[in-house]
């Protein structure tokens, strides 16, 4: 194991983060930025065929179908930018040295996944104990020259004015929790997980628990991502995409106040710039 958090405290925090920083590419990567990977979940196949689907049965103009998809990728996409990338690292140096003694990863598993990230599309899948987890495993990527991951989260964050903004220029694509009998939305998710894998854009991370465990035992597994980052495979898009199970553990979560309110009863507090940073203390 090693600490992650040891050069961070007796070097200069600005020279690491702008050093410069390059990671392992898959070998079949296209070439495009994000814009361009929402103009290819647009323009393909399958969405293009529920527009036309539901162009048929409620009568709406497909003009107008197409406009309502293009402000749903908008609302969904990342915009991920390695200016934005750096301005976080820096925060999260900063931060973490403050509020952990240490963050000690198992090398060894970093080695496994530089060997597989030229050669794999990789799907992260961390355990879920704290908001800090993805965080936590974007800052150990950049500190071991991994590709960064893009990752899953709740369409609440977006209210964190600050933070919703970092956290989509650094990766993060917000979903809703639920999609009902939305067929538009559920074709615009399928296929914009499906195109990250297929493209093999960066590694693809979610909690496959839906939610932060508030007991430290794994919580029964949310199928829907999953299934939607395996149809690339199943459809022979890829030859293979390995999976990669991320363990986190923490003697003291900074939540644990919360839950502790949690089980007394106390509302959930709603997700906020401050919240997010401050929640090892009382509110």
């Amino acid at each position: 194991m090693e600490d992650v958090l040891v050069d961070r405290r007796s070097e200069g925090d600005w020279s690491w983060v702008t050093r410069n920083w390059s990671s392992p590419v898959y070998q079949l990567k296209r070439e495009r930025d994000s814009n361009g990977i929402k103009s290819d979940v647009l323009n393909s196949g399958s969405v293009q065929h529920v527009i036309d689907q539901l162009t048929k049965e409620t009568g709406r103009n497909r003009n107008e179908l197409t406009m309502e998809a293009i402000e749903v990728l908008d609302r969904m996409g990342h915009s991920f930018t390695m200016k934005a990338i750096r301005f976080f690292g820096l925060l999260l140096a900063k931060t973490f040295k403050r509020i952990y003694r240490s963050i000690n990863v198992n090398v060894e598993g970093i080695e496994a996944v530089k060997k597989l990230v030229s050669h794999y599309p990789i799907v992260l899948m961390p355990t879920h104990r704290s908001y800090v987890d993805f965080l936590v495993v974007s800052y150990i990527f950049y500190h071991y020259d991994l590709p960064l991951p893009v990752v899953a989260a709740g369409q609440d964050f977006m209210s964190m004015k600050v933070m919703g903004w970092l956290m989509r220029h650094a990766g993060a694509f917000f979903i809703r929790r639920s999609f009902g009998n939305d067929l538009l939305y559920r074709s615009l998710f399928d296929e914009y997980i499906r195109t990250h894998i297929a493209g093999g854009d960066a590694p693809l991370e979610f909690f496959v628990e839906g939610t932060r465990s508030r007991s430290g035992k794994s919580l029964p597994p949310k199928l829907g991502l999953l299934t939607a980052a395996l149809e690339a495979f199943f459809k022979s898009d890829v030859l293979d995409v390995m999976i990669v199970p991320v363990a986190i553990s923490y003697d003291r979560t900074l939540e644990e106040n919360l839950y502790a309110y949690e089980v007394l009863g106390v509302p959930e507090p709603r997700e906020s710039s401050y919240f997010h940073f401050l929640v090892q203390g009382e509110y």
